[in-house]
């Protein structure tokens, strides 16, 4: 959605009670807060996070860092 004010939480876990398939996430990250929120409630298959790395609001590392404590399994 491009705000990068957070994910929309409600919708995801609306989205994923409902698929059958894996569920990507996209739209909403601006800091490292909203992808540690998004881990913490949502259940989820892969997370997009282009314009958090294209406006250097973050770097891989540390998103990466921030999955991993939420006990997450990143490449």
């Amino acid at each position: 959605e491009g705000t990068q004010n957070g994910f929309d939480i409600d919708l995801i876990n609306q989205l994923k009670n409902k698929l059958n398939i894996p569920l990507l996430i996209s739209g909403g990250a601006g800091r490292l807060s909203h992808i540690d929120e998004v881990c913490k409630k949502c259940k989820f298959e892969g997370l997009v996070v282009g314009a958090m790395l294209h406006y250097n609001n973050s770097s891989v590392k540390d998103i990466k860092d921030v999955m991993r404590g939420n006990s997450l399994r990143v490449r």
